[in-house]
């Protein structure tokens, strides 16, 4: 559950803004919990590696689609 990034601030969890939260962000942070276990200390990594591979996908995927497609243009 998209939850445990906002356990940090004790939301009201019938709160409608709080469930679109929850519902929008689990699909993404999902197969990150399937392969990164809950650290030890019970602290979730997956929000980290979800906005590493959003980063990623900014950084290097639509930069190359951007290149792409201006090569096409000319």
């Amino acid at each position: 559950m998209a939850g445990h990034l906002l356990s940090w601030v004790g939301p009201d969890p019938y709160n409608p803004i709080v469930q679109f939260i929850e519902r929008s962000t689990e699909p993404l942070l999902q197969p990150f919990r399937q392969l990164i276990p809950v650290h030890k200390f019970g602290l979730d990594l997956s929000p980290l590696f979800a906005l590493l591979l959003l980063y990623f996908l900014k950084a290097f995927l639509v930069q190359s689609l951007l290149g792409i497609a201006i090569q096409l243009n000319q």
